[in-house]
């Protein structure tokens, strides 16, 4: 029996899909947790096990926000913390070789710059269903 190769993207395609969401911040700002209903303004769905490897690996080089993506919770990165987002995978793709996981660093990159670029407050929600 052939084993899926894990260097591909397709590979993960089919699986659990996990959400790359930029919400609008205006509203319900103070909310602890967005649904769906918050109108996202647009979501990238991912494969959540790519999702998860990148939490994965930001945890084994102790980035700051990236290694906080888990199951448990939303994550729920507002404007000002975007920049050190584009910093870290930034980092993570000066050394590492994933062709797997390279769609979902670039989707990560799109929304985090449009958080960045946005006339209002956004954020940058990463959640594992």
């Amino acid at each position: 029996m052939k084993h899926p190769d894990p260097r591909t993207y397709a590979t993960y395609a089919d699986g659990l899909q996990a959400a790359v969401a930029l919400i609008d911040g205006r509203l319900h700002p103070d909310s602890a947790r967005f649904t769906w209903e918050d109108a996202p303004v647009f979501t990238y769905w991912v494969p959540e096990a790519l999702l998860e490897r990148l939490g994965l690996l930001a945890r084994a080089y102790d980035l700051r926000v990236l290694s906080r993506i888990n199951r448990e919770e939303q994550l729920r990165i507002p404007r000002q913390q975007s920049r050190q987002v584009l910093d870290e995978l930034a980092f993570l793709a000066s050394f590492i070789e994933d062709p797997a996981l390279a769609p979902v660093m670039a989707c990560i990159q799109k929304v985090a710059h449009r958080t960045l670029t946005a006339p209002y407050p956004h954020w940058l929600l990463l959640e594992l269903n």
